[in-house]
């Protein structure tokens, strides 16, 4: 069940907050009926009208806001509240009442989710010109969206007045659609020119394919348009000027917007085939996806084109998915190296000392800017391999060296292993006279790999191998032992208990179950609370006289009456220093946006998930692909702190999974090996502060790491432990903490209680950083999250299938008739 308001929301005329603003809003309408309507005229319209509001005009707009959507507005971001005011009255003035009124009612689900929490997926701002693109599928029609067409030479005229509904009774919302078949549109497009200019909006997708597929005429015509507007973008990609480029930028993402909404339906005719190579819009697409761009393209449009839509990848993955997959399904991937054309002229590049000299005079060959994860290239072999294979070679190229000696694998590891030597006996000057960010990549690579050593070293201090005898507990009995086993039977855990919370707590301190808007007292929706023995679940935690001994106690789950281990839980996983290491970046988390939950975290879903990595977004921004975090950028030196920060994290938990079931580090890994790289690592991490879940099951491709560092609760009620349901069992959680699971099991945390915390509860110092309310400690669990997403998986593969069949892909194309 999605949250959302109860009311109709009703469109209040902007006259009766202040008049002034209404009627130079009625004089910029005039203006723009004076031109063409395309997307750039509706953008020059918002830029120009938002540059000439003020602080009035703001507070004017948050109060006209707040009587349409019956709600209080306060608490949305600024830009949020203008961008609806721009959105609602644009759609009025031309005529789509109904679309003004969709976005009036997705501001009131934006302030239900933000009071309540999101029942569902991620909720985003509305935007006319630049709202929510779903993510492209190959396999799926959607046929659940709905669109605003305007025609370019029709009389658009607006009304002079609206009637609106008494306030006094508002109606609730009702799921009708009233908008009418594109067949049966008053104003749909006469002439392709028409239907070219038409902007794709939210919930459009299925009218706009409907249009497209009515009219075959009109095929050719879109590809050409495509192609045209791609190849004047890409006349300008090495223009490195401070000249406003936005109107390529934005021709390109339309382009891939529009490519990504054309259906199966359409692009399995063999007449679209045939239009898409005589437009040869496939040709222009290979020169977009030409590896060396991340380098050589300078123009700052290209560089956001490349940071925030993967441009180079995401048109190829488009033209790829149009392909049979009897097709594709033969072409076998090729190695980089075997088939790159080196250039056997220039400087060569033989040696270390040869790659660090060069390096050293082009700190600005890594793309930082549009491909964040390159400053990890000097991670480990394989980064650096992928490095070469994505951007250094050519970069390198481009600048006139002669870098064939990379051909060969064991020249490729010589140059890799003889880095960090030849840099261990350069003097303090040549750090020194390093650009700043090369300086702190190379020193942060440099401290990335003597860390990766250290897990291991707590988790063997007392014997040689993780199955060896332990020094420490060897002579006693075996439940005071550092290494024990659980016996488990799995069993799926009956679908009704989704979404049911679980608690120790009396029902009178039980936490109260988050609101769903408008549901009624005793509603189904609502799931209980359950307590763990109604679900027979086993209770497990550490011994303190174990850790006292060995410094650590690893639990082993295995199926029973089998040696098959599926799962552990370790306490003191991490040494003291590393302890610190992992809470100090967790307390100095950069700017990315939490997660919003689906409809399984609908009552008992609490705290943050921040996430970091690459992600393809339900939604998002137009024209979004698969791409790091907004936020996680490479281009500061604080931005690249934080990004060394975040990989450390991520390698820390895997090396110590690593050591401790091989079969969940290798599963997690290779799963997420075509993903961008955190660090050495494909998968994304997700940091939590505070986050409890009730029962669920993740839609995750493989198994999956999760760290508790701080935590300070009611350690009786067990708060914040973690169930393990389909095996029937909880683990108590501790600080400093590390287990795995599979998110596709049902799993959860256990619920904190509503009685406050004491001070025999208190395991964090007291300090400035943790304020205490009236003396009471405050509750706080902080950890990390690392697991294998299906969807980013899926994603990042599409998007290394098309990079490494970019000829395949044109040859196919070429080849059609």
């Amino acid at each position: 069940m999605s949250a959302s308001t109860a009311w109709t929301p009703i469109l209040q005329p902007l006259a009766s907050f202040s008049p002034d603003l209404a009627t130079r809003l009625d004089s910029s309408f005039q203006s723009l009926r004076k031109m063409t309507m395309t997307r750039r005229t509706t953008q020059v319209w918002e830029t120009e009208l938002r540059e000439n509001l003020s602080g009035s005009d703001y507070v004017d707009i948050g109060l006209w806001l707040s009587k349409s959507t019956a709600m209080d507005t306060s608490i949305l971001p600024l830009d949020t509240i203008v961008q609806a005011f721009l959105d609602v009255h644009l759609l009025s003035h031309y005529q789509q009442r109904s679309s003004a009124l969709r976005v009036l009612a997705d501001i009131q689900k934006q302030i239900d989710n933000l009071k309540f929490g999101s029942n569902g997926v991620q909720q985003h701002q509305h935007n006319l010109l630049e709202d929510l693109t779903e993510v492209f599928s190959d396999e799926e029609e959607d046929e659940d969206e709905d669109y605003m067409s305007t025609p370019l030479n029709h009389d658009l005229s607006p009304p002079s007045s609206e009637p609106h509904s008494p306030e006094h009774k508002r109606q609730r919302i009702s799921n009708s659609q009233d908008d009418r078949d594109v067949s049966e549109l008053e104003l749909s497009p006469s002439s392709f020119e028409e239907f070219d200019g038409l902007p794709i909006v939210a919930r459009n997708k299925s009218k706009w394919n409907k249009l497209l597929r009515s009219k075959p005429s009109y095929w050719s015509k879109k590809c050409d348009s495509w192609a045209k507007s791609l190849q004047i973008a890409f006349n300008h990609r090495m223009e490195n000027t401070t000249e406003d480029h936005q109107q390529y930028y934005q021709s390109v993402v339309n382009v891939l917007r529009e490519m990504r909404q054309v259906l199966p339906s359409i692009f399995h005719d063999e007449a679209w085939k045939t239009a898409v190579k005589t437009s040869n819009l496939h040709k222009i697409i290979y020169l977009w996806s030409d590896p060396s761009g991340l380098i050589i393209w300078k123009s700052g449009f290209m560089q956001i084109l490349m940071r925030k839509h993967r441009i180079h990848e995401a048109l190829g993955v488009v033209l790829f998915s149009w392909i049979p997959q009897e097709v594709t399904n033969t072409w076998a991937e090729q190695d980089f190296f075997e088939i790159f054309p080196f250039q056997t002229s220039g400087i060569k590049i033989k040696k270390s000392k040869d790659f660090i000299k060069a390096l050293s005079k082009n700190p600005d060959i890594i793309p930082r800017k549009a491909y964040p994860s390159s400053i990890f290239f000097l991670l480990s072999l394989e980064n650096f391999e992928l490095a070469l294979e994505q951007w250094l070679i050519c970069g390198m190229e481009n600048l006139g060296y002669n870098v064939s000696f990379f051909k060969a694998k064991a020249e490729r590891k010589q140059i890799y292993d003889n880095i960090w030597p030849h840099l261990d006996q350069m003097v303090p000057s040549f750090f020194e006279q390093l650009e700043s960010s090369l300086r702190v990549i190379i020193e942060r690579s440099a401290s990335f790999r003597k860390l990766k050593n250290e897990p291991a070293k707590h988790i063997l201090q007392n014997k040689a191998t993780l199955n060896a005898t332990c020094k420490k507990c060897s002579n006693l009995a075996p439940e005071y032992r550092c290494v024990q086993k659980i016996e488990v039977t799995p069993q799926l855990l009956e679908k009704t208990y989704l979404g049911c919370g679980v608690s120790l707590a009396e029902p009178k301190d039980q936490m109260e179950p988050i609101p769903i808007p408008h549901s009624k007292p005793g509603s189904k929706d609502i799931q209980q609370i359950m307590h763990p023995d109604r679900l027979n679940l086993v209770k497990h935690q550490w011994n303190d006289k174990i850790l006292n001994n060995c410094g650590m106690q690893l639990f082993l789950i295995v199926k029973k009456g089998t040696e098959e281990i599926l799962d552990f839980w370790i306490y003191n996983a991490f040494s003291d220093d590393i302890f610190k290491k992992l809470v100090s970046h967790h307390s100095r988390l950069q700017h990315v946006k939490a997660l919003t939950r689906g409809s399984q975290f609908n009552s008992y879903s609490q705290g943050k998930m921040i996430p970091k990595g690459a992600r393809l977004p339900m939604g998002g921004a137009p024209g979004d692909s698969y791409a790091f975090y907004t936020g996680m950028d490479a281009v500061t030196q604080a931005e690249l702190e934080a990004l060394f920060d975040d990989a450390e994290d991520s390698m820390i938990l895997s090396e110590a999974g690593r050591l401790i079931l091989f079969n969940v580090y290798k599963e997690l890994e290779d799963t997420t090996a075509n993903g961008d790289r955190l660090g050495i690592s494909g998968a994304n991490t997700y940091y939590c502060n505070n986050y409890t879940s009730p029962l669920h099951r993740d839609d995750d491709a493989g198994a999956g790491l999760c760290a508790q560092y701080d935590l300070q609760a009611k350690s009786d009620l067990c708060e914040y432990s973690f169930t393990y349901a389909d095996y029937r069992i909880y683990l108590v959680s501790r600080s400093n903490s590390l287990w795995s699971f599979r998110g596709s099991d049902t799993h959860g945390t256990m619920l904190p209680s509503t009685i406050p915390l004491t001070e025999k509860d208190r395991t964090i110092a007291r300090q400035g950083g943790q304020p205490d309310g009236d003396g009471v400690p405050p509750r706080v669990s902080n950890g990390t999250h690392k697991p294998a997403t299906k969807t980013n998986t899926e994603a990042a593969n599409k998007h290394h299938r098309a990079r490494k069949t970019r000829k395949e892909i044109h040859d196919y194309w070429q080849g059609q008739e």
